[in-house]
């Protein structure tokens, strides 16, 4: 949903249903791992 359809992080815990904090450790944690959307074919 960030990705795609550009949707902030509160956007993204109400349809969801997590807090805001838990997206944001996700949204975190998906650019430590250095990953972006769409993901490569190889994954």
């Amino acid at each position: 949903m960030h990705f795609e359809c550009d949707r902030n992080q509160r956007e993204i815990a109400d349809v969801v249903g997590a807090s805001t904090t838990t997206v944001w450790h996700y949204l975190r944690r998906t650019r430590l791992a250095g990953l972006s959307w769409p993901l490569p074919p190889d994954c």
